[in-house]
C-alpha cells in the first residue's frame, strides 16, 4: 500500500487563507478547508483513508467522492442549515458524495459514538458508491433493533472493520454475522489477501 507523498502534506500546510487545496492522489481525493492547517491531525486522517483498499478507493474517486477535511464549519460552503448543525456537533458528516471530517477529530477508540470518523464516513460513502448496501434485506437482517439504522451501522461496522486490529476483533466478538459479512464483501470489492487473518 503506497501512502500519499510528503509534497502532498506540505501543499496542505502551504495552503491559502481558507482557500480550499484540492489534491488528487493515485489513492483519494480529498480537500482542506482550513485556516492554519495543522499538518500533523491533516496527515493522520489522510494515514486512516488509506486503510480503505485500494480498489474501493478507486470506485470512490470514479464516483466522485472526495474528503474534505475542515477546521471550522463556518468556514464550508454549500451546505445546508441540518448539515452544518449536525458538523457542528458530531465534527464529521457525509452529504452529496462529500464526506466531512473535522481537523480536530478523534480516532480509533473515541468517546463521541463513532470508532474512527473519517473511516466511518468513508464507510457511508462506500456505501452509496456501491449502490446502498446498507439498505439490502441481507445486511439488515443483521442489524440488532436497539441498534442505529442500518445504515449507519453500515458505515461504523465498515470503520470498524477497517480502522485496526483491535476494533475488527472486537466487531467479530460483538457482531459475528456482520463481521463476516464485511468480510465477504472485502473479499468480493477490497483486498482480501491483505485480511487473511481476520
Amino acid at each position: 500500500m503506497r501512502f500519499l507523498p510528503a509534497l502532498g502534506i506540505a501543499a496542505v500546510l502551504l495552503s491559502p487563507i481558507y482557500s480550499p487545496v484540492e489534491r488528487m492522489s493515485e489513492e483519494i481525493r480529498y480537500s482542506v478547508v482550513s485556516k492554519n492547517p495543522d499538518g500533523r491531525k491533516v496527515g493522520k486522517i489522510l494515514r486512516y483513508l488509506q486503510r480503505v483498499p485500494e480498489p474501493m478507493r478507486a470506485k470512490l474517486n470514479g464516483f466522485g467522492g472526495e474528503f474534505v477535511i475542515f477546521d471550522r464549519v463556518s468556514s464550508l460552503e454549500g451546505l445546508g442549515r441540518s448539515e452544518l448543525i449536525l458538523l457542528s456537533i458530531a465534527g464529521a458528516g457525509y452529504a452529496n458524495k462529500k464526506a466531512y471530517v473535522a481537523e480536530n477529530s478523534e480516532t480509533c477508540g473515541s468517546s463521541n459514538g463513532m470508532t474512527v470518523p473519517e473511516l466511518h464516513e468513508a464507510g457511508h460513502m462506500v456505501d452509496e458508491a456501491y449502490g446502498f448496501p446498507s439498505q439490502n434485506s441481507r445486511f439488515r437482517n443483521l442489524t440488532p433493533a436497539a441498534l442505529m439504522g442500518s445504515y449507519d451501522h453500515w458505515a461504523e461496522s465498515y470503520g470498524r472493520f477497517y480502522c485496526d486490529d483491535n476494533s475488527n476483533m472486537e466487531l467479530k466478538e460483538e457482531f459475528p454475522d456482520v463481521h463476516a459479512y464485511f468480510f465477504k464483501f472485502d473479499a468480493m470489492n477490497g483486498n482480501a489477501s491483505v485480511r487473511v487473518s481476520r
